[in-house]
């Protein structure tokens, strides 16, 4: 199995060469062991396997890298929970058919069976989220505390805070968006409002600050469906940065450095269980830092 850093290019790549892209799409592993990797097949390009380095890329193309499984960071762990650090980039869990490496893959691999009842792929996951996402998330060791913790995110007593780089302009400081979401046709993206009514959703947000067309967003989900953050966003006229799927439209005339989906799950708020947060990763800190932000201030 391998874990994959998938990377939809924008317009910022156009003229760069392979090595370059990679430096920007990876920008935690140097530029010779990168152009090693290309040698050994481990990037494709647009699903292709390229092993030159030199060539150039081209906005709208893809770069898939398979990179070293990374170590877990854990933020919790006791007989019936564990709470972990999700690195940007890895599956939350596995889907049939596809070997790639995920979160409950490494959960099992460290801490030992977890409860399957949910499907032999999601082994003790209680929610998801998105691979670009990074942060914290919740995994339940047995079967009685799986079913105890869905039962509080279906009945909406688990609290969620998520931080987002966005561009656009807010509609206010705080806003509310309480609008249906539902999947699209072929699967890969959420509709809002959707054709058959689609399933409550509704997240309230704050902007923390703003520079021009950036904004540092708050966001707290009530509901806990696919791609809500992104989405409720996208309905108030913003784009997280870097978003491959939902961002096309917003293009700010001077873009941050950042390869990544800028969007962490910070916080998460059990009921009994107790309040547990995941820090900023370095990617995101150093992308706010060209801003003139610092993260230790939210």
């Amino acid at each position: 199995m391998s874990f994959l850093r998938r990377t939809a290019l924008d317009r910022s790549f156009t003229g760069l060469r392979l090595d370059q892209a990679l430096e920007r799409v990876v920008p935690e592993v140097s530029r010779s062991r990168l152009q090693k990797w290309v040698r050994k097949g481990r990037v494709r390009l647009d699903g292709k396997v390229v092993v030159r380095s030199n060539g150039r890329v081209s906005p709208g193309a893809t770069i898939e890298v398979e990179l070293d499984p990374p170590a877990l960071s854990v933020l919790h762990e006791d007989e019936h929970l564990l709470v972990l650090d999700k690195p940007a980039g890895l599956l939350t869990h596995g889907i049939a058919g596809q070997p790639e490496l995920s979160l409950a893959d490494l959960a099992e691999e460290r801490f030992g069976p977890l409860p399957i009842s949910a499907g032999e792929h999601r082994p003790g996951i209680v929610h998801r989220l998105d691979r670009g996402t990074s942060g914290v998330i919740v995994l339940a060791r047995d079967e009685p505390t799986l079913q105890e913790l869905k039962t509080a995110f279906r009945e909406r007593r688990v609290g969620k805070r998520y931080l987002a780089l966005c561009w656009g302009t807010p509609p206010a400081t705080r806003f509310t968006i309480d609008r249906p979401l539902g999947p699209s046709p072929g699967g890969d993206r959420e509709w809002i409002d959707p054709p058959d009514g689609g399933r409550p959703a509704e997240t309230t947000f704050e902007v923390l600050r703003r520079a021009g067309e950036l904004s540092w967003i708050e966001a707290r989900p009530r509901t806990g469906r696919r791609h809500q953050v992104r989405l409720h966003l996208v309905a108030a006229g913003l784009g997280v940065v870097a978003d491959p799927l939902y961002g096309a439209e917003f293009r700010p005339t001077n873009p941050p450095e950042c390869s990544r989906l800028a969007l962490h799950a910070q916080r998460i708020e059990l009921p009994e269980a107790g309040s547990f947060e995941a820090p900023l990763p370095d990617d995101l800190r150093a992308c706010l830092a060209t801003l003139g932000w610092d993260a230790a201030d939210d």
